[in-house]
């Protein structure tokens, strides 16, 4: 009978949650997008679309015609759509050109409900851009500001464009706020835990660090992972991953300050090699005695929490609250993975066959 009144209290909190997000969308929203496309040694500077102040409506809201630089005569982008009911965000290429990197950016980012603000971000698709083992998408958020950067490190000098966009309606799609779940991907995964705090201007930081973790009950980042303190700081935040329901805690030792605090989780071996992370979702606040300016980042194997404020701005709580996120894994099926020599040479062809095409 407990097992089924949790799961009811659970369904209800999910539905109540959607609904709620349901109604803050339902408001006007309204956002600066700007989108940065270019390539790798070579040509005269990034392409930029840029379309400010814009009211959410149907339709995309970054296109080809919100161009404001081009020095390199770059063509092609990624359309720029969010849904004002769903929260959708839409990213899909214009045609199967190639970029070195493509960064889009939503800042002053306004819902229209003065207590709603962006609090996480999913990806439910990632299909803007040809499989390569060297893909790299990293998602970064605040409370008003949403960056995407996707890129392809290249081989060497002549590998200008490894970045290949696919041919519409393929596209990548991330849920903002997207809503909470249980979720057991970190079960068994080992990873690295790394704290870094300091006073601005007094020095270098304090280093908390422990590697080749597996998560479990406790902390498993605490005082005790202390490796390097120049100037005898005192406090942190503890840190806690709960491998069965992927909640990440953060609590205060005790009430102290500092001007920057960086909690990374990254180095992170899975059971499941195809598992990623792929959302990230801020749930409650009680860290600091006033909440700080905060961004949160996540790549495919990655984590990172970013605190800021002034010298000594961050107020630590007195360890009676915490900060808590969830992170959300999903299995991913991978790239063809090719090894050695004949994984550079695959790449180094991959390279070379591709061309840039002149805008249309």
């Amino acid at each position: 009978m407990l097992h089924l009144l949790r799961r009811v209290l659970f369904l209800t909190i999910a539905v109540a949650v959607g609904l709620g997000a349901s109604a803050a969308s339902a408001a006007s929203i309204t956002a600066d997008f700007r989108e940065t496309l270019d390539l790798f040694f070579f040509g005269e500077g990034p392409r930029i679309l840029e379309h400010l102040e814009v009211e959410v409506g149907e339709g995309p809201e970054l296109t080809e015609e919100h161009e404001v630089e081009n020095p390199s005569w770059w063509g092609d982008s990624l359309e720029v759509d969010l849904d004002p009911d769903s929260l959708e965000l839409t990213l899909t290429p214009t045609s199967d050109n190639c970029y070195g990197y493509i960064t889009v950016e939503l800042e002053n980012v306004s819902i229209g409900d003065p207590d709603d603000e962006i609090r996480g971000l999913e990806r439910i698709a990632a299909k803007a851009f040809e499989e390569d083992l060297r893909l790299e998408r990293t998602v970064t958020f605040s409370h008003d500001r949403i960056e995407i950067d996707s890129r392809v490190p290249p081989l060497d000098e002549e590998d200008t464009c490894p970045l290949q966009l696919l041919d519409p309606p393929a596209a990548d799609r991330y849920q903002m706020n997207p809503i909470d779940r249980v979720d057991q991907g970190f079960v068994g995964a080992t990873m690295r835990f790394r704290e870094e705090a300091e006073v601005v201007g007094m020095g270098g930081p304090r280093v908390l660090e422990v590697t080749g973790v597996v998560p479990g009950p406790g902390y498993e980042l605490t005082d005790a992972d202390e490796m390097e303190n120049p100037e005898g700081l005192g406090q942190s935040l503890q840190v806690d991953l709960d491998p069965e329901t992927g909640m990440l805690t953060l609590t205060p030792t005790d009430n102290g300050c500092y001007g920057r605090i960086t909690i990374t989780l990254d180095e992170i071996t899975w059971v499941d090699p195809r598992r990623q992370i792929v959302g990230l979702l801020r749930l409650g606040t009680g860290a600091f005695e006033t909440q700080p300016e905060a961004s949160a980042r996540f790549t495919p194997n990655s984590v990172v929490i970013d605190y800021r404020g002034g010298t000594c701005d961050l107020l630590l709580g007195d360890g009676s609250a915490s900060d808590t996120y969830r992170v959300l894994t999903a299995a991913v099926p991978e790239p063809g993975a090719v090894a050695g020599p004949v994984a550079l040479a695959t790449l180094t062809a991959i390279a070379a066959r591709r061309r840039r095409r002149a805008p249309r």
